[in-house]
This record gives structure tokens, C-alpha cells and sequence, in this order.
């Protein structure tokens, strides 16, 4: 369905005080990139998904965070590059200096080439 084209995902472990504002980041990106992102040609989106689930350790204890994990799907990787331009050119911060502070980490793939999928 989707091999060959370019995906960004971005995985975030969110200390429990940050949850709230996090959820709330993740409708206002999706509300901007629905007003603003192409639905046709090289630039399309093709998908857009955030998702939530509890941190768990190694041993499958949940840790009190939670991962936000949002995931992008292009036509070509000109649509990521159009993303990060229309970003910059609107002055667009979804991540707030205070939701920063309350964020451990961010794993980020912003250009992958999907190899393998299905329907």
C-alpha cells in the first residue's frame, strides 16, 4: 500500500505531568496540517496517525510516562520537506517550551523510505 513512499515518525516519552498538554498538541498539529498540507501529487499526505500507550520497562512494568508516537505517511519525501517549510514560514511550535520541560525524550525518523507494507 504504501512502499516506496516517505514516512515520519516521531516518538516522545512524556512524563506524566505533560499527558494533558501533549494531547492537546497532538489535535492542534493534526487541525493545522488538515488546513494546510496537500492531498494530491508529490506532496500529498496519505496518512496521519498519533497514538498513546503507558511506557513499560524492559520487564513489562508501566513506568508512569507515556509515549506519544505520531506517524506520517508521503507520497515522496518533497512532502516532509514541504511540512518543515510550511512550519518554519508560519512560525508553527507544536512542542511549547513547557511541554519541553516535561518531555524525557524524542526518537525522531523524519525521511524513512517504507520498505514493507501491507493493504
Amino acid at each position: 500500500m504504501f512502499n516506496g513512499k516517505t514516512q515520519l515518525t516521531r516518538i516522545w516519552t512524556v512524563k506524566p505531568d505533560g499527558v494533558e498538554k501533549m494531547k492537546e498538541n497532538a489535535e492542534s498539529h493534526t487541525n493545522w496540517m488538515k488546513e494546510t498540507h496537500y492531498k494530491e501529487g508529490e506532496k500529498a499526505l496519505l496518512m496521519l496517525n498519533w497514538c498513546m500507550e503507558k511506557e513499560k520497562d524492559e520487564e513489562g512494568n508501566e513506568t508512569g510516562n507515556t509515549l506519544f508516537v505520531l506517524t506520517e505517511v508521503y507520497e515522496t519525501v518533497a512532502g516532509v520537506d514541504d511540512h518543515f517549510k510550511q512550519a518554519s514560514e508560519t512560525s508553527v511550535n507544536f512542542i511549547p517550551n513547557d511541554l519541553a520541560e516535561l518531555s524525557l525524550s524524542l526518537t525522531a525518523c523524519d525521511r524513512g523510505k517504507i520498505i514493507n507494507s501491507l493493504w
